[in-house]
């Protein structure tokens, strides 16, 4: 029998039944199942629900749960950190996108223009490299 996480407005009749196992598209996923679907550590999942760039739903008996967004979300936040993107920025940009949020252009021209400067770092320290370590295929020097 699947877990059911009762959630919704109201009394204790008024509740609404929402499924979180049973291999059902768009169930609920536990810290630990994100965690190893986006190859991320349980405390690092923490550290972004500290820092407010997840907000997980809790059950009953206070254990988090995530919706199967929350994959591609923490693959943006992984991709960001590793671009060298601050957590500010990529705070502001996960909040925009939320549906009550107002348009984000702001933030993602913020954003567009962080990953720019930084491709534009990563160019120049390139073209001073030389020797046959930097010449991957599939790769062009500028």
């Amino acid at each position: 029998m699947d877990a059911v996480l009762r959630t919704g407005p109201g009394s204790r009749g008024n509740k609404v039944d929402k499924p979180l196992r049973g291999g059902q598209p768009g169930r609920d996923l536990t810290i630990g199942e994100l965690a190893a679907r986006t190859a991320s550590t349980v405390s690092a999942l923490h550290f972004y629900e500290r820092q407010g760039l997840l907000a997980p739903q809790r059950t009953g008996g206070n254990q988090r749960r995530y919706p199967a967004s929350a994959v591609a979300v923490v693959g943006f936040i992984r991709s960001a950190r590793q671009a060298g993107i601050p957590l500010s920025l990529i705070r502001e940009v996960l909040h925009c996108r939320q549906p009550a949020a107002q348009p984000a252009q702001r933030a993602c021209a913020r954003l567009c223009a962080a990953v720019s400067a930084r491709e534009l770092a990563l160019r120049q320290v390139r073209s001073h490299l030389s020797g046959p370590a930097c010449h991957h295929s599939g790769t062009s020097r500028p």
